[in-house]
């Protein structure tokens, strides 16, 4: 019988992101989570974010600044790619076998208790079949480049740490790697 695992993972602040060493050539030493990972193919996730822009960056909604994150993403992993269902209509919830990234007010019916955004995988057999990102609806947000604009939460860099979360990378700094955004 096999036993379906449920890891979390989240951004506590915009400026806390440490996407850019998991990008870098050298970061092949990127931590797992107790070696959860996808298969080979595809890891299709479903872009359920609405309307909104455009944006600063000039991304024309928040779909097209995810696609942007994803498409970063699939530059550096080779074995797996992330697709994208734009504007997808399926259905939302935990561990129903459909990725889901979205806003929302909880973390499927969990409180944000002080996260920005929230990145969730299930996985069973070692083998990760879903991954959620979820952005808190009740915070300031845009997709900028440079240094961070307070009040505002840069949507696609918090967006590229949370999948990184999905693809089952942990915090880099949990494995004593130090890694400044």
């Amino acid at each position: 019988m096999s036993r379906t695992t449920l890891r979390r993972a989240g951004a506590r602040v915009a400026g806390a992101v440490a996407v850019l060493a998991a990008l870098s050539p050298a970061a092949t030493g990127y931590v797992t989570y107790n070696n959860q990972k996808w298969g080979d193919g595809n890891a299709v996730m479903h872009l359920q974010l609405g309307p909104g822009g455009p944006l600063i960056d000039g991304n024309p909604n928040w779909g097209s600044a995810a696609e942007g994150a994803l498409a970063t993403w699939n530059q550096y992993i080779d074995r797996l790619q992330f697709r994208v269902v734009r504007d997808s209509t399926s259905s939302i919830g935990a561990n129903n076998g459909i990725s889901n990234v979205f806003w929302s007010s909880t973390i499927h019916g969990m409180s944000f208790a002080g996260f920005s955004a929230y990145a969730l995988f299930w996985s069973t057999g070692g083998r990760i079949y879903e991954g959620d990102a979820i952005f808190n609806n009740a915070l300031s947000w845009n997709s900028y480049r440079g240094p961070h604009r307070s009040p505002l939460l840069d949507f696609r860099r918090v967006a590229m740490h949370e999948f990184g979360h999905d693809l089952g990378l942990n915090h880099p700094n949990q494995a004593g790697q130090n890694v400044f955004a």
